[in-house]
This record gives structure tokens, sequence and C-alpha cells, in this order.
């Protein structure tokens, strides 16, 4: 028996660039590969190199006992499996297409409204990572049909966690991960459009920056933050008072307008700060502004 013969086969619904990578990866990690996709003619080179393509979305889903679907939207996803139909009853669903946790509840619900085991996937990686080691994708749903089909899953993203049985933790997640990914890049932006003001080039900056960064905002460790956020005690540590940070805040907004500069993520920020003095925690660390970020019914800005 070969390998490629021992190995499950794998139904791949949507061939944008991310579905056929995904495609790519199974063929060539030996499983079995089916490939449908609304629009025909997009399976040429995957057919070429051993997989079966199918202009029929039921008979797509009946090939494998696990159908990957990778398609614009969380809406697309809904009309992909109206058409399927009764045919993933008793197969596992995956949606790797991008949603919000709500959504990914909603489908997931009608997987298993039609008797289909339901897994969602949150791809935090480039089309060029997939079928990587490093690759990763965050699931969550069934532990049973994740163990079943984990070595798939792997064969398309080495790092492929299961969160929990929430369906809509994989979203969340990705939701805090981007967050994280654009905070830091907008405050390296914010940070070079302030220089540039003073006719100080990107580059001619960067060598502070980076010296900044690695050695005050990247040095203290993130453990420790989440452990106060965790246990919501909020000692003056890092890095010192949020009543001295919340002045600071306030004179950073003060210049950034002074210079011409757009202050609307430091105001944000500055805002928060400054109700949560209001508040009576001027004393706390500066990680007590989680409290203030949690708090959406008291957005009331606190003047400047």
């Amino acid at each position: 028996m070969t390998e490629h013969a021992t190995k499950e086969s794998v139904t791949v619904l949507g061939l944008g660039a991310m579905g056929r990578t995904i495609a790519a990866s199974l063929l060539d990690a030996g499983h079995p590969v089916t490939v449908w996709n609304r629009t025909p003619g997009r399976a040429t080179d995957l057919v070429e190199r051993g997989a079966s393509s199918t202009t029929d979305v039921v008979d797509a889903v009946n090939a494998s006992a696990i159908v990957l679907v990778c398609v614009l939207d969380s809406e697309a996803v809904g009309d992909v499996l109206a058409a399927a139909g009764d045919a993933v009853r008793g197969r596992t669903i995956v949606n790797l297409t991008t949603g919000t946790p709500d959504e990914a509840r909603l489908i997931a619900l009608t997987a298993t409204d039609r008797g289909a085991d339901h897994l969602d996937g949150v791809m935090m990686a480039v089309p060029a990572m997939i079928g990587t080691p490093d690759a990763m994708i965050l699931y969550g749903g069934s532990a049973d049909a994740y163990a079943r089909h984990h070595s798939a899953l792997l064969a398309v993203a080495g790092n492929s966690p299961l969160l929990g049985d929430d369906v809509g933790l994989p979203a969340l997640h990705d939701v805090a991960l981007l967050t994280l990914l654009y905070m830091t890049m907008t405050g390296w932006l914010q940070a070079f459009a302030v220089v540039g003001t003073g006719g100080v080039s990107a580059m001619e900056f960067l060598p502070y920056a980076t010296s900044w960064f690695d050695n005050v905002v990247a040095a203290d460790d993130p453990s420790v933050i989440a452990r106060e956020v965790d246990q919501r005690e909020y000692p003056d540590s890092i890095p010192s008072s949020l009543g001295l940070n919340a002045a600071a805040l306030r004179l950073l907004r003060q210049v950034q307008n002074e210079i011409g500069v757009d202050s609307t993520v430091i105001d944000a920020i500055s805002q928060l700060a400054d109700r949560r003095v209001a508040d009576g925690h001027g004393a706390d660390g500066y990680t007590s502004l989680i409290e203030a970020i949690k708090s959406p019914s008291s957005r009331d800005e606190v003047a400047a």
C-alpha cells in the first residue's frame, strides 16, 4: 500500500489564493485531495498534480470525511453548506473562512444541525507559510473531530492547536492578535510622523527607536502583565503609576496637536487613562488601564 493510499482523503471547497495553497500542501503531504470552486477553471494545475476536481459541491463533499471550506466570507460559507445539504451528514466540516465569533457559531450550528462534526479555524499565516511547521491555524470545536483529522490539519499548518470546544474562540483570538499587530505597527508610524515634522527621516530616527523599543518597550516580561490582568492586581511597576502616565499622555496630545500630527490614537489612550484616574486609580500601575478598556458603558470622555 502506498503512502498516498494510507492517508485520508480531504476535500477543499474554495480555490482562492489560500484555498489553492491549502490543497497543494495536502497533495505535497500525500493526501488524496478533491477540490471544488464556485467558478470553474481554477483547478487545472492542482489536477495536474493529482487532485480530483468536480463542479458539483455535493460530489466534492461526498468524496471525503473531512471538508475544508475556504471561501470569501461567512455568507459564502452559508451558501456552500446550503448547496451541500444533507451530504455533510457524518462528515467533519472545517471552516477556514475569516469571520466573527458569532458568525462562526452560526455556521457551526448549521453544520451540526445537519449531522456534521464541526471545527472552526483561523489562519494566522499568509499563503506562503501554509504547509510549513511554523504556519499557525487556531481551532475551536469538536475535540473528537480534531483528534480524528489531526494529521491532515497538521499537513496544512504545523502549529494547529485546539483552543476549546467554543468555535468562536479562534475568531476572538484572531481579533486580539490583529489588535496587537495594528496597535504596534501604528505606534511605529505615529512615532515616525512626529519626528518627520522636524525634518527627521524615519531611517535617521530608526536607531534610537530600535534601541528604545528593545530596551524599554519590549523589556517588560509580558507574563507579568498577563498575570496582573488575570489577577486584577495592578501594582505601581509597569511602567510607573497610571497617574504619571496620564499626565505624560496629555503632554503627548498637546505636542502632537501643536506640530500638526493627527493625535486620534493618543487621544483615545489618554481619555481611557484620564477616566481611570478620575475613578480614583491614579496610584495603580499602568496595566490598570485595562479596566477602562473593558468598560464600554463608561465611555464618557474626560476633558483634557
